[in-house]
């Protein structure tokens, strides 16, 4: 059976780049021939269009560009005027002194003085390597007038469009940056879930030591083709980007990107497939960048923007578009937004059934995202049956070891591991890391999220000795391969840090966050979501060693970044805010906790819903502080609020179920050691007391019989 292209991982290109920068660059092959070789050799089949992204991120393209073309012929036009024939060199391969004449030829090239703010691209190198006499002589071999041409340049507009291109070509650098997952969060944050939230090419990031610098390749053309105004007038963001590109939309863009009413968007309808797919996926891979730099809401809107175009050219039945809405949907479950993620999977689910039937590959994928939406809404049982639903339609088809069925699998260990069961989930994670490391290799980027999933199933178990052999295992093979200051490898760090802490090793999970914060403040910038999760981290670590002032100082500065960057109301802001409560607590600051404890449960309940896990703990939250405090009759209502929850979406014997009921009878004690201390007292606060007592009693009842709110 033939083997056809496919998506690679960052770690595989990264692997079989040293080969293909030999066989491309050093032994100049072309492509279609080293595209053969790499086929025989290692069984790599990439398609050209993957090597032609891949390429131009590395810097290795042997095409001289358009502006790179016009720049040479400024230079050299300068230098003959000064005596002196100039060899060029662009990404350190010669420049035929024929190709610029030829082009000279060929293309109209304006004279010194209408491109004198052009500056010279990076790439380009050179040398003299021959003294002449000056003189003007040679401005007639550079100048051509427009008055001979059919069609005359426009100095001004070619101007326009020349310095846009510059200036996007400069601020795209800005946005080279290794891929990083994204993390979910937790009352103890971990950032292993990179397996949902990958994209399937590499970012380079100009701030990394020499061994992880790439270059970018030109990614100008894609800033002249949006508008990024939506996402400018964003409040959910960060306000320091490095990139004011909401002035695009009051440039000239080419004329041959304009539509006929002048629409910024891009004109695609015209172009051959093969050419819509090169753009569109420049331009997630660009969203990509956006999104490995915590910059979510701009990459939401280029994605956005990328899915319609994606539907309107291409259609739902195009092999990509699953792959348009992944990235998508990644990007709103990152932003907690998680009902719009579920409206945009549902039209797709319901557009692949329709047009590619129930049980075909695309469909069944769409599926498992939707069950991840649904476990992030703390919709576990519709998460968990639609999960199996996926699995088990993929099982009548495919083989037992098939990577898709090996992905159904992931997808229902996370959400069996989300609902507490994590000896199911042990076990599914386990059949895919053995159909994954015998499919891929055990150093595939995909057998590695298959450990760090399985460390997950395993730490939930209490299994930790378990679990931190998989997390050194997963550390060796990526410091290895990718370098320990790679954004991956300090998410493993992060979790073996986190590790430490569920162990009870406070001072060891203390020194491998800190040191993690310091590599990612440098790497990342502060401000990043994943430096904030590890940060998120240390101040649960400080209040965990009875160091409150420390922890309240810490974490008060994380709510005002996350509040900030992310938004007030964002799930991982939240989690600080909810993990602020017990610090203030324990200083003894009881007005500040309660306010806190109460707009945290209303924040929650508005973003995520009554039923929500989180919900449900903001609660159990604020009634132990009530109960702490004396009000009873408050403390039991919420107590018998979260125990009908849990018991319809989680069943009774479920742990988290089981414990509430044990808060509610432990209620109920203290209450009547109340009433019998007291009775000696006074008979009229017995009465009060007793009368109390009865109240909640029946309110348990009553709670037990009533269907709460949503």
């Amino acid at each position: 059976m033939m083997n056809k292209p496919r998506m690679y991982s960052q770690l595989e290109w990264e692997a079989q780049r040293r080969e293909i920068t030999r066989m491309y660059v050093a032994e100049n092959m072309p492509l279609k021939e080293m595209m053969e070789s790499m086929k025989t050799q290692y069984s790599f089949h990439a398609n050209q269009r993957q090597y032609k992204t891949r390429i131009a991120q590395w810097g290795l393209e042997k095409k001289v560009k358009h502006n790179e073309m016009v720049a040479i012929v400024h230079l050299d036009r300068q230098r003959r005027m000064q005596g002196k024939i100039t060899s060029f060199r662009v990404r350190k391969r010669a420049v035929d002194p024929r190709k610029i004449q030829r082009f000279l030829r060929e293309k109209q090239i304006l004279d010194t003085e209408s491109l004198s703010n052009l500056s010279t691209p990076s790439v380009i190198s050179y040398t003299t390597s021959k003294q002449i006499s000056p003189t003007n002589a040679t401005e007639k071999e550079f100048k051509i007038s427009a008055s001979k041409e059919k069609n005359p340049v426009n100095p001004s507009e070619l101007k326009d469009t020349m310095s846009l291109k510059a200036s996007s070509f400069e601020a795209s650098a800005s946005y080279s940056e290794l891929s990083l997952s994204c993390a979910t969060e937790q009352s103890h944050v971990s950032q292993s879930r990179y397996a949902l939230s990958r994209h399937s090419s590499p970012r380079s990031f100009t701030g990394y030591p020499p061994k992880l610098r790439s270059t970018t390749g030109d990614t100008s053309l894609m800033y002249d083709l949006f508008d990024f105004s939506a996402a400018a007038k964003s409040t959910v963001r960060s306000s320091n980007l490095p990139l004011q590109t909401a002035i695009v939309s009051k440039r000239s863009l080419p004329t041959r990107w304009q539509t006929p009413s002048e629409s910024r968007e891009i004109a695609i309808d015209s172009e051959s497939v093969d050419e819509v797919l090169e753009t569109l996926e420049s331009l997630v891979e660009l969203a990509g960048r956006v999104e490995d730099q915590g910059k979510y809401e701009w990459s939401r809107v280029l994605l956005q923007r990328v899915v319609r175009l994606h539907h309107r050219r291409l259609g739902n039945s195009h092999p990509t578009t699953l792959d348009a809405i992944q990235a998508l949907t990644r990007i709103l479950r990152a932003q907690g937004r998680y009902s719009e993620a579920e409206k945009l999977l549902s039209g797709a689910l319901k557009a692949f059934r329709e047009t590619r039937g129930d049980s075909h590959a695309d469909t069944l994928d769409c599926i498992g995202l939707l069950a991840l939406v649904m476990m992030n809404q703390g919709r576990l049982s519709e998460a968990e049956a639609q999960a199996r639903m996926a699995l088990e339609k993929r099982l009548t088809f495919s083989n037992i070891n098939d990577l898709g069925v090996a992905q159904s699998k992931n997808i229902l260990g996370t959400v069996l591991a989300s609902a507490g069961r994590h000896q199911e989930a042990e076990k599914l994670h386990r059949e895919v890391l053995n159909a994954r490391t015998k499919i891929l290799g055990g150093e595939h980027e995909s057998t590695i999220k298959a450990m760090d999933a399985l460390a997950e199933a395993l730490c939930g178990q209490g299994k930790y000795d378990l679990m931190m052999s998989e997390y050194l295992k997963m550390l060796e093979i990526q410091t290895r391969i990718i370098g320990r200051q790679h954004p991956q490898t300090l998410s493993t760090l992060h979790n073996i840090a986190m590790a430490h802490g569920e162990q009870g090793l406070y001072q060891e999970s203390e020194d491998k966050y800190r040191q993690v914060i310091d590599l990612k403040t440098l790497i990342l910038g502060l401000e990043h979501p994943h430096t904030l999760a590890s940060m998120h981290n240390l101040a649960w670590i400080l209040g965990q060693q009875k160091r409150y002032s420390e922890s309240e100082k810490l974490s008060k500065r994380i709510l005002e970044l996350k509040e900030r960057i992310l938004g007030p109301e964002h799930p991982s802001t939240l989690f600080t805010q909810a993990n602020l409560i017990p610090v203030l607590e324990s200083l003894g600051e009881d007005d500040e906790a309660e306010k806190l404890a109460r707009a945290t449960l209303a924040s929650r309940a508005k973003v995520l819903g009554h039923d929500h896990p989180n919900t449900l703990a903001s609660r159990v939250r604020l009634a132990r502080f009530l109960q702490d405090n004396g009000d009873y009759t408050e403390a039991m209502e919420l107590f018998c609020q979260v125990l009908v929850i849990r018991q319809r979406v989680l069943g009774d014997q479920h742990i988290a179920t089981r414990e509430v009921a044990k808060s509610l009878d432990l209620l109920t004690m203290y209450m009547n050691e109340e009433e019998e201390s007291i009775k000696s007292d006074s008979e009229e606060s017995s009465e009060y007391v007793g009368g109390l007592v009865a109240f909640c009693k029946d309110l348990t009842c009553a709670c037990a019989r009533m269907e709460p709110s949503r």
